[in-house]
Order: C-alpha cells, then structure tokens, then sequence
C-alpha cells in the first residue's frame, strides 16, 4: 500500500440498505474432492459499487490434517481465510516461516464453493446511541465503511467506550478492503465517523499504520 491508496478511500454515497448480514447464521462452505465440507463463519463483507459484486471474507483459521489421527496441526504452521463472491475465490495463506501465498481453489482440493447468507434488519445509530450500548454493542452491533467504489461491512469484536467524555474506540479486523482493485484484508481503529486508521492483515502484519478519510456508520440489528 502506497500514497496511490488515498484516492480509494474517498466520500461515498450512502447506501440504502436496510439489512445487514446476519453473522451469526449465515456460512462460507467449501466441499474438497474427499467430499469433506469446510464450513466458516464469516468476517466481512465488501459491496463492490462498479462490479455490482457482494464479496465475503472468512474468519481465519490455523488449520490442520482433517480427521487426522496423529498430529493434527499441519507443518510449517500457517493460517489462512478466504474471500469469494460465490464463484471468483482468493485463498491468503501466512505461514510462520513468514512465506506468503495468495491463491485461488484451481491449485487446492477444493471443488465447489457456496454460501450460506441470511440477511437481518438494521437500524441506524447516532454515536451517544453508541457509547450508551455498554455490552450490548457487542451482540448486534455492524459498522459500515463507505469508500468511494465499494462499502465494507463487518460485526464489531471489541469496543472500548467512556460515556462521562462520550468516546469510543473501536478496533477489530480482519475486515475486507479494496485498494487499487485488490482485495485486501485489514485491521481498522475507528473512533471518528469522518475517518479511519488501518494496518494491512495480508501480506503481512507491518508496523505500519494508514489514515483514510472515509465515512463510518453504526446501525444495531433489529
């Protein structure tokens, strides 16, 4: 990522969605040519505005020798998550002797990808409607980015708030972003509605940190 990155994290218009996804009954599955099913909760969502595109992001994994009956964790350790819109596939591998690997389902075991998607109501909140949620935020509570060609969306996993100064803080990923027409998978700090700061997920955890303007909605699932 470069300073060419600023022009994708841009004012969007608003979306007029009146759902959000429902993340806890809704699935990534994949079957391998054992007829085994890999089945993933999901991350993130990306709405792609020009390729009129939904693109879901996996929780990641450190997997393992499936129905293995000797060590199960496979060598050289690595974890991955993947993206799809039902039919393109992106596989992120990171292993821990720093190897990289991005790649599609042509070279895995993989033979079929679908998806599980069931969709809930949404209503959007005011940040004083934030910051008075206490534990509840964690439960139904869905951020929304809005850049200039997509809209990412993702459940928020941690939230630190303080309602005598009305400040709040979220930090949670991996989230799934577009820059310069690459999916990539982030880490975001928001604790402004007006802007962002990222660190990249993939490739590789970098000390390095990224501040986007953008705007960022808060809705609570009904």
């Amino acid at each position: 990522m470069d300073g060419n990155c600023e022009k994708q994290f841009l004012k969007a218009e608003m979306s007029d969605a009146k759902d959000s996804l429902n993340y806890a009954k809704s699935a990534m599955l994949w079957k391998t040519s054992t007829d085994s099913t890999g089945i993933f909760k999901i991350a993130s969502v990306l709405y792609d505005k020009n390729l009129s595109q939904t693109i879901y992001l996996s929780c990641p994994v450190l997997p393992g020798d499936v129905y293995g009956k000797g060590l199960i964790p496979r060598r050289p350790l690595y974890h991955f998550l993947w993206a799809t819109d039902g039919k393109n596939t992106t596989i992120y591998r990171l292993y821990s002797d720093r190897k990289i690997i991005e790649d599609n389902i042509k070279n895995t075991s993989i033979k079929s990808i679908s998806l599980k998607i069931k969709n809930l109501p949404h209503k959007k909140i005011k940040i004083d409607e934030l910051i008075s949620l206490g534990d509840q935020a964690l439960s139904d509570l869905i951020c929304k980015v809005y850049c200039k060609d997509f809209v990412t969306e993702f459940p928020v996993k941690h939230i630190n708030i303080k309602p005598s100064e009305q400040l709040f803080q979220v930090e949670t990923g991996p989230v799934l972003a577009k820059i310069e027409e690459k999916l990539v998978p982030i880490f975001v700090f928001i604790n402004s509605i007006h802007q962002i700061q990222i660190v990249p997920y993939f490739p590789l955890l970098v000390d390095q940190v990224y501040i986007k303007k953008m705007n960022v909605e808060f809705y609570l699932v009904t």
